[in-house]
């Protein structure tokens, strides 16, 4: 299966069997649906963090902030569910160092990294959890230098001990 294929298949789009109202909504509608329902809405940018739990948006754009809330509790407020954000490619971020995505692609393992350096946790910790494919956790050990290349050591891990 190509990029193209599984982002349309765990995107919502043709193929996902995904049928529900609000499948596959731009992240556009739900950024401005979270602004009216009272959420923070953080632009992001080089050198600017998401807050601490939040829903970071395809293209790292933008972040909505939980508050108090847990993501699922927001998802629904938005007229969606949690599941169908991550797999319409929103990044669960539920700690400074501990995030949930449908795949952990090079573009999204990027994207972490950015936010990582924005907020001072430049080479810390970091756990990821894959929820599309073959669900799991990733643990990068505190050290790393390149996410990228830690990323791709533990992939290679994760393939040896599953064969």
């Amino acid at each position: 299966m190509n990029l193209a294929v599984a982002i349309s298949l765990y995107g919502g789009g043709p193929g996902s069997g995904c049928t529900g109202p609000n499948c596959g909504r731009k992240p556009l509608d739900l950024i401005r649906e979270a602004e009216r329902q009272g959420f923070r809405v953080k632009e992001l940018g080089s050198g600017v963090r998401s807050p601490r739990a939040s829903w970071i948006a395809p293209g790292r754009t933008h972040a909505i902030d939980n508050g108090d809330q847990e993501h699922s509790q927001v998802a629904t407020k938005l007229g969606t569910d949690w599941r169908q954000m991550i797999r319409d490619g929103w990044v669960r971020k539920v700690d400074h160092n501990t995030f949930e995505v449908a795949a952990i692609t090079p573009e999204v393992v990027s994207k972490i990294e950015d936010d990582m350096i924005a907020g001072g946790y430049y080479g810390k910790q970091l756990i990821m959890d894959q929820s599309v494919g073959r669900p799991g956790s990733l643990y990068i050990p505190e050290g790393w230098e390149n996410l990228g290349k830690a990323v791709d050591k533990q992939l290679e891990f994760w393939k040896k001990k599953a064969a």
